[in-house]
């Protein structure tokens, strides 16, 4: 039942179910002296003082927090004993206490069950707070002022009481104070603490108000206070901290932002001052905060910062290695969590990252030690199974996944994603018709695209009486989108072979001049999957060249980069799409920004801009090439309209680097010199194959809405979406896919050339 001076250190949500009674357990059995089942006055007094080693109660307080509890959980009190297990596990979860800081407080260890999911949500707000707080110890009148202003802020509140909501029941307000009369009286006591003398003593109170409100999770009223605070100190780095986490509870982001960073500025207007603990805990709220609005680059350089601050801070490493892990930083990411792994090697859910992250690197069989021990740690935490399950299904142990996706619907009996999950295991393991009941019963509960299109799969399959297990290799279902492959790969269920495949043993010819080579097509669907990864799809060229300012001539961090990005991508609000704008950064980072890299985390916007542009699909081409040679010129500093001829070979290299990977461009282009280009011949130069983007005209065909034909590829027998190949002479369709990757039908395989036109 902490009423932590210090804030919470790390933003989080309450744990699953059974990591929670665990702790609770623990907590209850520490101060059940005389094992009788319950906790008496005293009892409890023990476990409020234990909790809050940085707050000295007088008789009173503690009297006044016992009379509290016990009259608030009456239901609970076991006569002549004291409270019951229930009643403690009540007091949480009505946000009387936080489960995690008292557990921590207290020294306890887990034993056998540690985990949850740090899904990185509001920090935990204080709870209980019949009790003076943030008051150092002393005698004088100056304190004395102080603690009875708090003693009649507590009165205050008292009469305003709220009566705790039960499970599923909306807090209603009981007889007593009317919110008018409780602000007036909040008005009164600021008033007094205005005239608090010296001015240590003023500020020190409406700290202290601040934080009993806050508490009382009156954060608006908390807000007044902090703020009064702030204004009687403008540099003190606590002050801003505790504005900007009432700001965090009442989901106002962007203040809660302004009011971390004034925390910092405090900190570097009078150095030394605050702690670096505290320090810490700002940078790591700030990241969250940042995180939250799909910065990605800018949380990383925060949770960063803390580590270094503090550290032993395990929690903010996994924050750190969430955030690598979503930028495709799969080498920091994992750096970063066998770090807090070794600082706390109990830390349940950074093994579930761990053997995501090592999943995804192709070191499967490290994956699965870290998922044993993350259920070793948690073995009733469910989200730990069903990424187990989603791990084994992709390492081909059908059998291990359907026995965790079992055990998830026995929890979670409507959880789709699971049921399609099984389901898919259940082909692996050629239980098709046991596979269709258990999909049928998933569309039921869901009407998803994902399980028509599987039902419709295995139909397909049946009537070619295809065995399942071979079978498997032909199913793709999109899942939702995720950073983590454990956690919801982009597919979610796993690929297997098509059968034996030609690659490019085979000849593809081309029936007339607008059928693609298949190289061709392989690299402008590569830049395609990018612009829509990306979303530049959305984005018009214009809104580019806004962005294109004097500032371009020279390097930009990523987290600066980000930011111009944010403004470009306007139409992914994390309000709407809380997913999108980080999922676009990621592409960004893993294309674009590490290839480009000039130094470390810094990058040259103007080149970046300028490849942007030409993928600015909400534009005519013309526009977008106009734009990039604008953004050049910006670059470059110079006025009028020309580029040096070197800034242009610079963008057509680094251009290639990014959308061409296997077509580099040779040289550095310093040789030029100062000759000047104008837009028509840059034009002429990124339209040419030896040192352009040659295929830029097929990505404008593919740009175009996607054809649904009525017909099916040859080879995955999967309906055709897009550009549809049909061979001339022997009349079979291919998809993309199977066109660039060279494959046939089985029965074909044994010619050595094929004709194909393409139908759009």
């Amino acid at each position: 039942m902490a009423s932590e001076v210090s804030e919470p250190d790390t933003p989080r949500t309450p744990a699953s179910g059974s990591r929670r009674a665990q702790k609770v357990q623990q907590i209850f059995n520490k101060f059940d002296r005389n094992k009788d089942g319950a906790l008496s006055k005293e009892e409890m007094a023990n476990l409020v003082i234990a909790v809050n080693p940085r707050v000295k109660f007088s008789e009173d307080q503690i009297k006044a927090i016992l009379d509290e509890v016990f009259r608030t959980y009456g239901e609970f009190i076991i006569p002549e004993r004291g409270l019951s297990l229930d009643g403690l596990k009540r007091t949480y979860d009505d946000g009387a206490g936080d489960v995690d800081r008292d557990f921590e407080a207290l020294n306890l260890q887990m034993g056998s069950i540690v985990g949850g999911f740090d899904t990185k949500k509001k920090p935990p707000q204080s709870m209980m707070t019949d009790f003076k707080i943030d008051i150092e110890d002393g005698d004088g009148p100056a304190h004395e002022q102080t603690r009875k202003l708090l003693e009649d802020l507590q009165l205050l509140l008292r009469r305003h009481k709220v009566s705790r909501p039960h499970y599923g029941e909306s807090v209603k307000a009981q007889a007593g104070l009317d919110p008018k009369e409780l602000a007036r009286g909040l008005v009164e006591l600021r008033k007094r603490a205005d005239r608090f003398t010296p001015l240590d003593e003023a500020f020190r109170a409406h700290m202290a108000m601040g934080q009993m409100l806050a508490q009382h999770e009156k954060h608006g009223e908390a807000i007044t206070s902090f703020v009064k605070a702030t204004n009687l100190k403008l540099d003190d780095v606590l002050a801003h901290f505790r504005t900007g986490n009432s700001y965090y509870a009442i989901n106002a982001i962007t203040e809660a932002q302004s009011s971390y960073e004034r925390a910092l500025q405090g900190e570097r207007n009078t150095p030394g001052e605050a702690s670096k603990d505290l320090l810490a805990q700002v940078h790591t709220n700030l990241g969250i905060v940042l995180e939250s609005q799909g910065l990605l680059f800018a949380a990383r350089e925060h949770y960063q910062d803390a580590a270094r601050l503090n550290q032993k801070h395990f929690r903010v490493l996994k924050l750190l290695s969430g955030a690598q892990l979503a930028l495709g930083d799969l080498k920091d990411a994992k750096d970063s969590l066998e770090h807090s792994l070794y600082l706390n090697a109990d830390f349940a859910d950074a093994h579930v990252e761990l053997a995501s992250v090592l999943h995804q690197m192709g070191d499967h069989r490290a994956a699965k030690m870290e998922m044993t021990d993350a259920l070793k740690l948690a073995p009733g935490d469910i989200d730990v199974k069903y990424n187990y399950g989603n791990l084994l299904r992709d390492m081909g142990d059908f059998k291990g996944a359907e026995k965790m996706y079992r055990e998830v619907l026995k929890a979670r009996p409507t959880d789709w994603k699971a049921m399609l999950n099984l389901a898919v295991a259940l082909i692996g393991l050629d239980s098709t018709a046991e596979a269709q009941t258990v999909l049928v019963a998933a569309l039921h509960l869901e009407e998803r695209i994902e399980i028509h299109d599987t039902i419709e799969h295995l139909k397909r399959l049946s009537r070619k009486k295809k065995s399942a297990n071979a079978a498997l290799g032909d199913l793709e279902i999109a899942a939702e989108p995720s950073t983590s492959a454990v956690n919801g790969p982009d597919k979610d269920i796993a690929n297997g072979e098509l059968g034996p495949a030609p690659g490019f043993s085979s000849t593809f010819n081309q029936a007339n001049g607008t059928t693609p080579s298949p190289v061709d097509l392989s690299q402008a669907l590569e830049i395609r999957a990018f612009q829509r990864a990306s979303h530049l799809d959305r984005v018009a060229p214009r809104d580019i060249l806004r962005e294109s300012t004097p500032a371009l001539q020279q390097p930009m961090t990523k987290a600066q980069a980000e930011l111009v990005f944010q403004r470009i991508l306007h139409s992914l609000s994390p309000e709407r799409f809380p997913l999108m704008f980080p999922l676009a950064m990621r592409a960004f980072n893993s294309t674009v920004l590490t290839p480009l890299e000039t130094k470390r985390d810094s990058v040259d916007l103007g080149i970046v801009l300028a490849i942007a542009s030409l993928l600015a699909a909400e534009g005519p081409a013309s526009e977008r090439k106009q734009v990039a040679f604008k953004v050049l010129v910006h670059r470059s500093g110079r006025q009028g309209d020309q580029v040096p001829q070197a800034d242009v070979y610079e963008f057509l290299r680094s251009l290639r680097t990014v959308l061409l990977p296997g077509s580099p461009l040779p040289g550095d282009g310093k040789e030029m010199g100062e000759v000047l280009l104008g837009f028509r011949e840059f034009e002429a130069l990124l339209n040419n194959p030896q040192c352009g983007l040659g295929v830029y005209e097929l990505l404008l065909r593919l740009e175009k809405p996607d054809k649904r034909h009525n017909a099916f590829c040859a080879v995955d027998e999967k309906r055709i979406v897009g550009m549809r190949f049909k061979e001339v002479n022997l009349n079979f369709n291919l998809c993309s896919q199977s066109y660039c990757e060279g494959k046939v039908p089985k029965e074909f395989q044994d010619q050595s050339s094929f004709t194909f036109k393409v139908l759009e």
